[in-house]
Parts: structure tokens; C-alpha cells; sequence
């Protein structure tokens, strides 16, 4: 029986990370390709103390969590089908999370060119545009003027299918601080604040993706970022999350929770093992499910 297996589409940075930090605690960890498992049940996958889940995609992670679950408390599955699903939607997320009492950033659902003029009436430009289901700031959009606006949903409709067709809306927040906490069974472990090359004054990217070349500076975790963080957790279940917040008009406001968080920047940032601690939690939930 391998004590971690690490199911992905491919292995990154992070996730070599980890199973080089599961190795190192004398666990046999190995990844299984998301694209080769042809799973029905449980029995059909090689066995395994824990299942970490790191698939990009939206489909496939939560889709595969589902089917190798003993039940839906079955703390061997990290993170649960249901935290992925949630996670996956940007709307579903922040409406779980302002449905918890807590302050997120707003937004308006475009689901028609009739819809994107109206948050572009209602929300101003400019306008960050994006898919519902997406994520490392590929896709998104920072509209100036409501004519590209228009112009933009030119292109969803000729080209968007399914899903790609449901955008979110959300007013631009000019100088908000972006927070990225990375939060394992409902702590922060580690925390960066982002500035996109552009608002530095380097030129380039808007967007406060590190992969899309913004920096990171370590923050301090205090007792409010603490308490939002275990918020957040509690309101979209697992036990392996990225949590994206902005800093703005006094409050930290909740931008996007995500199931599968890409880690390099942060350890980059603040020097903190994040990989370690990652397979201190899958090696811990493995043990869990073998007591029960």
C-alpha cells in the first residue's frame, strides 16, 4: 500500500515538493495520473493511506474525489468533492462565503451581452471580467472602457462553450492590497501580500498572479487575518486551501478560495516548508482513516 498517493494531471513544481517531503518522513508517496485512473469505486485505484487531490482540472478533481470516497466524511480524500465543487465556482464560493456572514468582494453574473452591460452600468469601469470556473489569472480581463466591453462578449459568444459562456464581474479595487493565505486544517501557515508588475511601475501584467510575474513580500498572521482564515475554512470545508484577499476600505474582503493552491511564490516569500507541512496533513489524515 503506498502511504500518499497525489493524484494530478501533471506534476509541477509543488507537487514534486511534496512527495519529496513525504518521502523525506520515511512515507512511500507517488503520483497517479488523473487521465489513467478509470475508476468506478475505491477498488479500482492503487490503495492508499491518503488521496491528495491536486488536479487543474474542475472536472476531473472533484469527479475522481467522489468516486474513491468511502463517505462523505472519508478523511483519507483531500480535499472532499464537495470543497473542490465549491471551490471550482468562483460564484458558488463567494456566495458560500457571504451566506457565513463574511465580507467578499463584489460581483455581478454575466450571462448574457444584456447582463455585462448592466454590471458595466452598475459596477463601473474598470471592470475585471472572468469565467466562473478558471484560475491563475488566465482568461481575465481588465475592461477600461464599456465599448471593449461589448466587444469582448463578441468573442464569448463565437467562441464560448458550456461553461466558458458564464463570466463574473467585479469593480477593478485600484490600490487594494492582495493577500494570498495558504491554510491547512484551518490555520494560516504562511502569507504574502502581492503587487502586480504594473502597479509597481514596472510595466507588464495587472494581474497579482505570481506566475504572471507579480512580487510577494511576507505579512505577519494576526489575530484578524487568523480568525478570517478559520472562517473561510469553515465555510467551504477541506483542509488544504488558498485563500485570496483583498485589503480595501478598511476590511479584508474574500476574493476566491482555492482547492488546489500552487505554493511557490508563498515559499518563495516567507521561506516556510509549505510542501512539509502539506504532507504532514496528508500523512496525519492517512493515519485518521486507518484508526477508524
Amino acid at each position: 500500500m503506498i502511504d500518499l498517493a497525489l493524484i494530478a494531471d501533471r506534476i509541477g513544481w509543488e507537487d514534486k515538493a511534496i512527495l519529496a517531503a513525504a518521502r523525506a518522513r520515511g512515507a512511500s508517496a507517488e503520483w497517479l495520473d488523473d487521465g489513467a485512473l478509470c475508476c468506478g469505486e475505491r477498488a479500482d485505484v492503487p490503495e492508499a493511506g491518503a488521496y491528495l487531490l491536486r488536479s487543474r482540472s474542475f472536472v476531473r478533481a472533484p469527479l475522481i474525489a467522489a468516486t474513491i470516497a468511502t463517505g462523505p466524511d472519508d478523511p483519507s480524500v483531500i480535499n472532499p468533492a464537495a470543497t473542490i465543487d465549491l471551490c471550482s465556482s468562483k460564484v458558488a464560493a463567494l456566495a458560500r462565503m457571504r451566506q457565513a456572514g463574511l465580507a467578499t468582494v463584489p460581483y455581478r453574473l454575466v450571462l448574457t451581452r444584456r447582463d455585462l452591460a448592466r454590471a458595466v452600468e452598475l459596477l463601473g469601469c474598470p471592470l475585471v471580467l472572468k469565467p466562473v470556473n478558471g484560475g491563475l489569472g488566465r482568461r481575465v480581463l481588465l475592461v477600461h472602457e464599456p465599448a471593449v466591453a461589448d466587444s469582448v462578449y463578441d468573442y464569448v459568444e463565437h467562441y464560448g462553450q458550456n461553461m466558458d459562456r458564464a463570466l463574473i464581474a467585479q469593480p477593478y479595487l485600484r490600490g487594494a492590497g492582495d493577500v494570498r493565505v495558504l491554510a491547512i486544517d484551518g490555520e494560516p501557515v504562511a502569507a504574502m501580500e502581492r503587487v502586480a508588475a504594473v502597479q509597481r511601475g514596472a510595466g507588464g501584467d495587472w494581474r497579482a498572479n505570481v506566475e504572471q510575474g507579480a512580487s510577494a513580500t511576507p505579512i505577519a498572521v494576526d489575530g484578524e487575518l487568523a480568525a478570517l482564515t478559520a472562517a473561510v475554512c469553515s465555510a467551504a470545508g477541506g483542509r488544504i486551501l488558498g485563500i485570496d484577499l483583498f485589503r480595501h476600505g478598511g476590511e479584508l474582503l474574500v476574493g476566491e478560495v482555492n482547492h488546489s493552491p500552487l505554493f511557490r511564490g508563498v515559499v518563495e516569500a516567507t521561506g516556510i516548508d509549505v510542501a512539509a507541512r502539506i504532507a504532514d496533513c496528508a500523512l496525519s489524515a492517512a493515519r485518521e482513516a486507518a484508526a477508524q
